[in-house]
């Protein structure tokens, strides 16, 4: 009956009308995912907050967030519980909290318990423990209801309870679901300095982090915060505006080689996965000299021919210190104004904690700005990196740079000896990796002694033969094959541009073959890969060599009846605008019909509207023909420089030594000789260079193709000229090549100076200077007609702030007279600029700093007054507070009226004119010092003058030379520990006023401390501005001085003004 009855009364809902009110009433999920939300946001707001880097948090644990913060070596632990409702709760809400807090709190009584929540609460007993405000009536409600949660729970450990006690264990704090995320992104930039738009993705990426702590149950502290914002950094800095990541690549020992060995065998270089697979042959004495040089410099340079296993060598070491160093590999630095980008990409790796080895791998063109980025690395970044670069002997010379700017750099030469030679065999022996028709170290030496050729001998070891020997057995059986006469087009060309250190586009290899396969030319190339003759790099299109050693091989074979001028010319039509510089200086290693050969060389090049082709491949010839003649009499060379004497030598012997035109010529040894007779050592030097053979410049690469391209120039209209830099340039290299082929002969300086306007300055100087070694006369008769013409274009170019450049000319005519005033107006010019250009980027600065430091007393007021307007209208805050905020308010507003008078201030002294005027320097320092001792004893610090005995008068501007010293004795009083020290004295021509203090000293550079709104020091506050250096440096400039800062010898600051005082 009952059982009925229940039946009849229970309420049947109402189905629903429509799918719409359906969906409306499923909403539990989407209530579960606000509570979630809510969780995971203040999360990383409360982590982000945490200032302390030791506290940590598990996220899920025994309460949503375990707070652990160490205080006094011990942890303090807080479990905090989040509660996000959109409805009002009353006291029944916080039973179930109370319940999950004091079952924790009974095993361990010295934990705390938090609740954070956002909803609106009923008034009772719940606002009132909420509020920490318990009448009578309340605690007996809140005694009770923790009573039955006793009597529900009776195997609790209830004798360690003490209502008062946990009481006081409990906090509630009530936070806005609405402005966590605005908090986390202010958080970002107060803490991190993030001030670009990409705020949110740095916030998302803290808030998935977060999520998957508490999906794990796993803690967070702040060192994986950091961690994750630098990679965010990272990230964004992938994208355009950092491209150096696609230069950059970290070197990959985890992937054992998967052809076992038979690649690296066959002759290609070294990769990682070889390394790990253990295939090179070890080489512990140099390897160790390798390693303990990057352990002990900061560039280690392996420098050696082709063959001598500097990769392998650099790989082993990258791999033996993966332990300490990641390693990673720069594929491109060819550009300077890229260096920042690749700098900017290892900081950021330094910054996540890492120690970097860099690995420059075959120094060559497109590693050419290395030195560059060596310098900027050392002045960016201080520790944590190294350099590890290998180099052809070529190579090196053509790129090393100037050595003098790098800190610290050890050159390593591997060369194969025989003792190495005998453990190589042994190593090889106990592996089993022998050839079995290899039975001694000493043969295979003997073959190989001559050239001490690391990858011969290797190879000769494991297969049995030697590289050349393999190589005419293998282009025997490719010219049998079907496809054999076009493999071998591409052998050819690949091999020679390798021999050159270039690489060739597949697309426009395909281009260049004239023979026809008759097969695809892509499966072609991958065949010939896979027979170990090319290697094919599908990601950048190129096709290149295994080795240099094995590719001169494979040239040497295919041209014992085909001459190389073909080839040659074949890869240089197919090499890149920027390989052109290498191949060329690699050209001069080859026989070559130097008539025929270059004649068809400047004709190739030939570009109407791009000559730069030709100063690449004259820069390249140059540098590659002083190479050949180095190398040719290098035994000479080496044995000057073990006398000390090579630089000398070296000059001597250059053909550019004499110099004609002013009847000089280079003879310092000879110079030497007769002032010091009866030195040895000149004298060995001197029979040196009689043995030395001289350089023919005549039979050099570099002049036979100048000469023909000067026959083309000489053709040329000036007006048709399309590309004028590069014609100046090559006209400039062509002279100096030989002074008788001047292309000034073939244009008029009128129609240089129909358009100059059109010119760079470089360009119209560099045509003016040949046309006047070509025709003196001409020239000063062109000049002396259109005099207003140049200084007017002269005055244009220089309205630019660069005017590094300097005009002299020694003879005492026309010319002279007129460089002489080009000299005096540049030299005015400049200073002008310079001190408009400093004034510009101060008062840039000014604007700057101001946005910046207004901004802070601006937003906390914006805060206070938001607290006010929400709490005061909510009744919901107490007049005590009220008056709080009041008063940090009217902090505020007296922080910008100090700083507002101390930019009026600043305003005034800088508009006015100097007021300068005679006054006793006793008289002075007695002002002074009164000063001192008023500041010094308000701060209760102790202040020594060192007073001025002689009576010399100073002529200054007394109310300028007192502001800035009051801002010193400022600074000074402020940062001393008990004592500062004042020196006031007349020197040079200067007033010098000298403050030193036994503070902590500066913690920034000079340039940094005299910015304005500078307050980096430890103990500034938000009270001061940081105006003082910066008005001080501005006012010393102003008067002829300088502000000199640095920390004394003993700590603490010292700073000197300097006032012209005549």
């Amino acid at each position: 009956m009952g059982k009925s009855t229940k039946k009849k009364n229970k309420k049947i809902t109402a189905p629903k009308a429509n799918i719409q009110e359906l969906s409306i009433s499923r909403d539990g999920g989407q209530i579960a995912l606000r509570g979630y939300s809510y969780q995971f946001l203040y999360s990383c707001y409360l982590i982000l907050s945490s200032s302390n880097p030791s506290n940590f948090f598990q996220l899920e644990g025994i309460e949503d967030i375990d707070c652990i913060m160490q205080k006094n070596g011990s942890n303090d632990i807080t479990h905090i519980q989040l509660k996000y409702s959109v409805n009002k709760q009353d006291a029944s809400f916080l039973t179930d909290v109370l319940k999950n807090f004091l079952e924790a709190y009974l095993l361990d009584q010295n934990r705390f318990f938090k609740l954070v929540y956002d909803f609106p609460v009923a008034k009772g007993h719940l606002s009132k423990i909420f509020a920490s405000k318990l009448d009578e009536k309340s605690r007996t409600h809140w005694a009770g209801v923790i009573s039955n949660i006793k009597k529900n729970n009776p195997s609790w450990n209830w004798s360690v309870y003490d209502f008062d006690k946990f009481i006081s264990h409990l906090s509630f704090e009530k936070i806005e679901k609405s402005i966590l995320a605005t908090e986390i992104e202010k958080t970002l930039i107060r803490i991190y300095e993030i001030n670009t738009d990409n705020v949110s993705l740095f916030a998302n990426s803290i808030k998935i982090l977060c999520f998957e702590k508490m999906e794990q149950r796993a803690y967070v502290t702040k060192a994986e915060l950091d961690s994750k914002i630098q990679s965010v950094k990272i990230d964004i800095s992938k994208g355009p505006q950092n491209p150096a990541h696609s230069w950059i690549r970290k070197l990959d020992y985890s992937k054992p080689s998967i052809d076992e060995g038979c690649s690296f065998y066959e002759g290609k270089k070294a990769t990682p996965a070889d390394i790990v697979s253990g295939f090179p042959i070890k080489r512990p004495s140099l390897e160790k000299d390798v390693i303990n040089s990057i352990c002990e410099n900061m560039v280690t340079v392996i420098k050696a021919s082709s063959g001598q296993g500097k990769t392998t060598l650099a790989l082993r070491a990258a791999y033996i210190l993966q332990n300490e160093y990641i390693p990673y590999q720069l594929l491109w630095c060819d550009e300077i104004k890229e260096i920042g980008n690749i700098v900017q990409y290892f900081k950021a790796r330094i910054q996540l904690g890492e120690k970097i080895l860099i690995l420059i791998d075959n120094l060559d063109n497109h590693l050419s700005k290395w030195n560059y980025l060596v310098q900027l690395l050392q002045s960016e970044l201080h520790c944590h990196y190294k350099l590890l670069i290998t180099s052809r002997e070529m190579d090196w010379y053509n790129y090393s740079g100037d050595l003098s700017n790098i800190q610290s750099l050890k050159v390593i030469k591997p060369v194969l000896e025989e003792k190495e030679a005998i453990e190589i065999f042994n190593l090889f022996r106990e592996a089993k990796q022998l050839h079995p028709s290899i039975t001694s170290w000493q043969r295979a030496w003997n073959k190989i002694a001559e050239r001490q050729l690391l990858i011969e001998y290797v190879y000769l070891l494991t297969h049995g033969e030697m590289l050349s020997e393999r190589i005419a057995s293998q282009i025997s059986e490719i010219g049998q094959s079907s496809s054999g006469k076009a493999k071998c087009e591409i052998l050819r060309k690949v091999c020679f541009a390798d021999l050159c250190g270039v690489r060739l586009s597949a697309i426009k290899l395909s281009a260049s073959q004239s023979e026809d396969s008759g097969s695809d030319f892509g499966e072609l190339l991958k065949g010939m890969e896979s027979e170990f003759l090319v290697h094919v790099n599908e990601e950048s299109g190129y096709i290149e060599g295994l080795h240099p050693i094995r590719s001169k091989h494979v040239v040497k074979r295919l041209h014992e009846f085909l001459p190389i001028d073909n080839t040659a010319i074949s890869v240089m039509k197919m090499a890149d605008k920027a390989d052109l510089s290498i191949l060329f200086s690699h050209l001069p290693e080859f026989t070559l019909n130097k008539e025929t050969f270059f004649r068809d060389a400047v004709e190739s090049l030939w570009d109407e509207k791009d000559l730069s082709n030709y100063t690449s491949a004259i820069q390249g010839l140059f540098s590659g023909s002083v190479m050949q003649y180095f190398l040719s009499n290098r035994a000479a060379f080496d044995d000057a420089d073990a006398h000390g004497g090579l630089f000398l030598l070296s000059t001597e012997m250059c053909p550019f030594a004499v110099f004609e035109d002013f009847g000089v010529s280079m003879d310092t040894l000879d110079k030497m000789r007769e002032t010091f007779p009866d030195n040895k050592n000149i004298e060995y030097l001197c029979r040196l260079r009689e043995r030395i053979p001289t350089c023919c410049l005549q039979e050099t690469y570099v002049y036979i193709f100048c000469d023909c391209l000067y026959r083309k120039m000489r053709t040329f209209r000036f007006d048709g000229i399309k590309d004028i830099t590069s014609y100046t340039s090559i006209s400039e290299w062509i002279y100096n090549i030989n002074p008788e082929w001047n292309v000034s002969a073939g244009f008029s300086l009128d129609d240089l100076w129909s358009k100059p306007e059109k010119l760079m300055l470089e360009c119209v100087s560099t045509l003016m200077y040949l046309s006047y070694c070509g025709n003196r006369e001409k020239y000063m008769e062109f000049v002396e007609r259109n005099l207003k013409s140049i200084l007017t274009y002269l005055k244009q170019w220089t309205r630019s702030h660069e005017l590094d450049f300097h005009v002299s000319y020694e003879n005492k005519d026309e010319m002279g007279t007129l460089c002489k005033e080009f000299e005096m107006m540049r030299s005015d010019l400049a200073d002008n600029n310079r001190k408009m250009w400093r004034m510009i980027d101060d008062e840039k600065a000014l604007r700057n700093a101001i946005a910046h430091d207004i901004r802070s007393p601006l937003s906390i007021l914006r805060g206070y007054q938001e607290m006010l307007l929400e709490f005061v209208s909510a009744e919901s805050i107490k007049t005590e507070d009220v008056i709080d905020i009041l008063q940090t308010g009217m902090y505020q507003i007296d922080r910008i009226e100090h700083f507002t008078e101390n930019m009026r201030k600043m305003s005034h002294l800088e508009q006015r004119e100097l007021q300068c005027s005679e006054i006793e320097l006793s008289e002075l320092a007695k002002k002074i010092e009164a000063e001192a001792a008023m500041l010094s004893k308000k701060e209760s610090k102790l202040c020594k003058v060192e007073r001025v005995q002689e009576q010399n008068i100073v002529k200054v501007d007394e109310e300028l030379v007192m502001e800035v010293t009051d801002n010193l004795l400022e600074n000074a009083v402020r940062y001393a520990q008990k004592s500062i020290a004042l020196q006031i004295k007349k020197k040079d021509g200067f007033l010098i006023i000298s403050v030193e203090d036994d503070g902590i000293g500066f913690v920034d550079t000079e340039e940094k401390v005299t910015e304005p709104f500078y307050h980096k020091n430890p103990q500034d506050d938000l009270k001061h501005f940081g105006l003082g250096m910066y008005i001080s440096r501005i006012f010393c400039e102003k008067h002829g001085g300088n502000l000199k800062i640095y920390n004394a010898r003993q700590g603490g600051a010292h700073v000197e003004a300097l006032f012209k005082a005549e």
